[in-house]
């Protein structure tokens, strides 16, 4: 009998060896199996083929914020909360992809062929020589927001004697390097000029592009020359002119319809700060943007200037705060500013600027951008000028030419946009917008920028 039980207890110890042995190789491989889908996260290249521009997982790039909100309260104060909102937005700035160099050139192969790493040091506007001719890309960006003074403030400049004329808005960063050429009809006769070049008939080209300045502009860049003296003493010819890209698509791309509509298949709409950095590290980027509200309530007027009224502006506005509450109690704002699937209503998020500067500042950095409020500009209109010309290192004017310069026309103004709103949409829209101004105002360490609620 003790020789049955001591035999059953030694294969007793034998089957709860091999079941630990089990139970350990199945953790390992559970544990290798999540951390090789968390480095393919991170690595790109291996999500992406080549030759063909690829939507990252939407489920990757979706900002789960229901642990944020794990209540059946659905209201806008619950969903605005801003403690909750602060949570969500740094989580979201702390998730945003990486994408290396050697990525981006899979990505773009046709603009790292032709962009050296170095510009050539005689020239301000970064330029190179291809073969004997002259090529230059944008000294200065002015990349949104919409309806935030972007096209006066690019038009002033032109008055400067070393900023260039150029038509403003080429949209190819944003929209059409992917293709896209509906809804952006502005320059239609620069367009087709620059097509007739040779090599440019595709507006989706970098060729394109380079086109774009070189038929407008570079000749004169060119031709720019002054004699300066080096730290030598040796005299040396610098072209001093420059011309910029006022494209308001390159800041937030485009959401007036759902990412994956308007280019299925197409690539991350994170890529493009990276993208262009790769490129123009050095580059200037100039952000304007204004009271979200007084946003929100101009651009309605733009799109809908046939038939619209206070009335019908409150009506858009409750729709609009309703689906964007909706799917911000789900996801992250970038999530919800490209993918929501709410129609005609995507703009209510061109007011949530931190989400779309974070994005920028995380790549360019910061102290590296100038961002300016539309309402400063009206106050102060010389020193906001003034800042400008510091950031671009112009020339300074004479306070008497930066007044002159800033009493102009005032360009692409929207006179519909002057009508009353109502208490009730402004008290709507400012409850909606509020969590998101103070998370601005902490980013910039500016409480300007809560616009007074």
């Amino acid at each position: 009998m003790s020789f049955r039980i001591t035999g059953n207890m030694k294969l007793l110890k034998i089957y709860l060896g091999w079941i630990i042995v089990f139970c350990l190789v199945f953790g390992v491989a559970i544990w290798l199996t999540n951390e090789g889908r968390y480095f393919n996260e991170k690595r790109h290249a291996v999500a992406y083929a080549s030759s063909n521009f690829h939507l990252k997982d939407q489920a990757n790039f979706k900002r789960v914020a229901s642990e944020e909100n794990n209540t059946e309260d659905t209201s806008l104060s619950r969903i605005s909360n801003h403690d909750t909102i602060t949570r969500v937005i740094t989580k979201q700035s702390q998730r945003l992809p990486l994408f290396t160099k050697e990525y981006l050139e899979t990505v773009a192969p046709e603009i790292f062929n032709r962009v050296p790493e170095h510009f050539l040091p005689e020239y301000r506007n970064p330029c190179w020589l291809e073969n004997g001719t002259l090529w230059c890309l944008p000294y200065f960006y002015i990349i949104g927001f919409h309806k935030c003074g972007t096209t006066d403030l690019f038009d002033k400049l032109l008055f400067h004697p070393s900023v260039l004329k150029v038509g403003k808005e080429p949209h190819w960063w944003a929209i059409r390097r992917l293709g896209l050429k509906k809804h952006f009809s502005l320059h239609a006769d620069i367009i087709k000029e620059v097509q007739a070049l040779p090599g440019a008939q595709d507006v989706s080209s970098f060729a394109w592009y380079l086109n774009w300045f070189k038929y407008q502009t570079v000749a004169h860049v060119q031709g720019s020359s002054l004699s300066i003296k080096d730290s030598n003493g040796t005299p040396k010819t610098f072209h001093s002119k420059v011309f910029g890209d006022g494209s308001v698509s390159t800041l937030t791309r485009v959401i007036f319809e759902p990412w994956d509509k308007v280019f299925p298949g197409g690539e991350d709409p994170d890529l493009l700060p990276y993208l262009m950095h790769a490129i123009q590290p050095q580059a200037k980027i100039i952000i304007t943007l204004r009271d979200p509200v007084s946003r929100f309530k101009s651009m309605y007027y733009r799109k809908f200037a046939h038939g619209s009224s206070p009335t019908s502006l409150h009506q858009y506005a409750v729709l609009a705060v309703r689906c964007a509450t909706k799917c911000l109690k789900e996801s992250g704002v970038r999530h919800c500013a490209y993918f929501s699937h709410c129609q005609n209503l995507p703009q209510i998020y061109l007011g949530i600027y931190v989400a779309f500067i974070k994005h920028w500042a995380t790549v360019y950095g910061l102290e590296n951008m100038l961002i300016l409020r539309m309402e400063d500009k009206l106050k102060h209109p010389v020193s906001e000028f003034r800042k400008v010309l510091n950031y671009l290192e112009l020339e300074n004017l004479s306070d008497a030419e930066c007044e002159r310069i800033m009493n102009t026309k005032v360009f692409n103004q929207n006179k519909a946009g002057h009508q009353e709103m109502l208490n009730e949409t402004k008290a709507l829209l400012r409850e909606f917008y509020k969590p998101f101004n103070k998370q601005l105002a902490t980013f910039l360490n500016d409480e300007m920028y809560l616009f007074g609620y």
